[in-house]
């Protein structure tokens, strides 16, 4: 079945944690399976599961358990040791079983579906100029107290376009974990929300350097294995300060909830999308952690004040921001644009106005992030809240200004690129695979290689590299180039062996 990860359309179902109703006690026990309620034709993906273990630190037992579901028949296609210890793999249902009676293991999750959702509209952006002031009429200007120099912004979406003009020089490394092999961004959906965080003309913070983790495929479709995937991958690669930005949502799932929580746990403030199914906040992962301090759950508000009529509502959704006829850059040129609406493109107004704050005081916890927003916000202007609803808009007119932006470099960073372009099996069952970096690219000029296939080994140099990869599945590669002027600039990729 087609993986579908989507963009804030939540599926409204409610996942439980049942265990086998003839499950035995004691050593016998099994660990919950964790399944979506609901029309399982659409909301799962066969076969394909999260497997999630007791001990976060312990990867010895991981491996034991990524053994054991490779000698039933399993396919691993992902491991996890920073968001939550865990894997992703194809699995039997009597492997599932099996893995469920192993006691290091905490509970094994169905692989779930989320699906895209977006509404054109012809009607230009207004959304900057409404969150630096407190009343309306709009005033056709907006006065930004910092531009977030220094800050990062990690965009966890469909990727980036990277020759867009509203990003020159401000695109970081990145990773991808659809299986495409690069994090450009063949939708359109995350190059908006870049451009709203942090592009030259659209951005709320305009000096941020923006990174894609690519989590959704051209037509806006993933799963869950691949979020959860993108964010161990952030944890590992942070560059603080920092803030992230998910406008995508779908079914309850706990590992994603988790994996959300680890982020901000982890120093990043993480906005994230309400969702537009006009309903409550609380029914959809990760719409609901907008009670975790740190993930700020973004409602959707329009021109005139009002809640969008799409926008969810509730006690987990944090705070209000502009969400429709939102305009922003796009893809299919250097300076296209495309005006839309969604809770997607309130997000990354907050993900924007996080960065100033920390643009401003680069030292603020996730938590601090969230209080200041909090209690700068313009209070009891949306009309029609939603059941539940804080009513609070967001306001960025009491940041203070922080340090000016630097001068841009005369050297730009390099661009990492690679292929795959061969494997071959080698010893038994293990395989080995040659990779290409001669495709990245910088200015000056690329003068090193480092690669990594496995988590904690000692990079392996060279521009053309056969590195060890293991039994067949699904590896993330790294690849980390530095020019002559010291820059650096780094791509992973989903890797599937053979």
């Amino acid at each position: 079945m087609k993986r579908t990860l989507g963009l804030v359309a939540a599926a409204g179902l409610v996942v439980t944690a049942c265990a086998d109703p003839s499950a035995p006690t004691g050593a016998a026990r099994l660990a919950p399976l964790l399944v979506p309620q609901g029309d399982l034709t659409t909301q799962v993906i066969p076969n394909e599961y999260l497997v999630v273990l007791r001990s976060p630190g312990d990867l010895a037992a991981q491996g034991d358990a990524v053994a054991e579901a490779n000698a039933r028949g399993g396919v691993v296609t992902a491991r996890w040791d920073r968001a939550m210890n865990g894997f992703a793999a194809r699995l039997s249902p009597t492997a599932v079983t099996e893995l469920r009676r192993r006691p290091d293991v905490l509970y094994v999750e169905q692989d779930g579906l989320i699906h895209a959702t977006g509404t054109q509209s012809p009607v230009g952006s207004w959304g900057q100029d409404r969150v630096d002031q407190r009343n309306l009429p709009l005033n056709n200007s907006y006065t930004y107290p910092n531009a977030g120099a220094g800050v990062h912004a990690y965009i966890i979406d469909t990727g980036i376009n990277p020759t867009h003009t509203e990003f020159t020089g401000r695109i970081g490394n990145g990773a991808d974990f659809t299986g495409s092999g690069t994090t450009n961004d063949g939708n359109g959906h995350g190059t908006h929300v870049a451009g709203t965080i942090g592009g030259t003309t659209y951005g709320l913070a305009k000096s941020v350097t923006l990174h894609p983790v690519r989590v959704l495929n051209s037509s806006g479709s993933g799963s869950w294995s691949w979020y959860v995937s993108a964010i161990n991958w952030v944890i590992a690669n942070k560059k603080l300060p920092a803030v992230a930005n998910a406008s995508l949502g779908g079914s309850i799932n706990t590992s994603a909830d988790n994996a959300t929580d680890a982020l901000a746990a982890a120093g990043v403030t993480f906005a994230i999308a309400a969702g537009n199914d006009n309903s409550d906040a609380c029914t959809a992962s990760p719409a609901r952690r907008g009670v975790t301090n740190g993930v700020i759950s973004t409602m959707a508000s329009s021109n005139t004040d009002a809640r969008a009529s799409f926008s969810n509502y509730g006690t987990c959704g944090d705070i209000f921001a502009p969400g429709v006829s939102i305009k922003s850059a796009w893809i299919g040129s250097t300076t296209a644009t495309s005006t839309i609406s969604g809770t997607s493109m309130a997000s990354p107004h907050v993900a924007g106005a996080a960065a100033l704050y920390l643009g401003n005081n680069p030292a603020l916890t996730p938590a601090q992030v969230e209080a200041a927003m909090k209690a700068d916000a313009t209070t009891g202007k949306i009309t029609n809240p939603g059941t539940g609803s804080a009513n609070r808009l967001l306001y960025v007119g009491n940041i203070g200004g922080g340090s000016p932006p630097p001068p841009p470099p005369t050297n730009q960073a390099p661009v990492a690129n690679f292929v795959k372009s061969s494997c071959k099996i080698q010893s038994g069952a293990y395989w080995q695979c040659t990779f290409n970096g001669t495709s990245s690219t910088d200015d000056v000029g690329v003068v090193s290689y480092a690669w990594v296939a496995h988590v904690g080994e000692t990079p392996k140099t060279g521009a053309i590299k056969t590195l060890w990869m293991g039994l067949a599945g699904t590896y993330n590669v790294t690849l980390t180039v530095t020019d002559a002027g010291g820059l650096k600039n780094s791509i992973t990729k989903a890797i599937v062996v053979p």
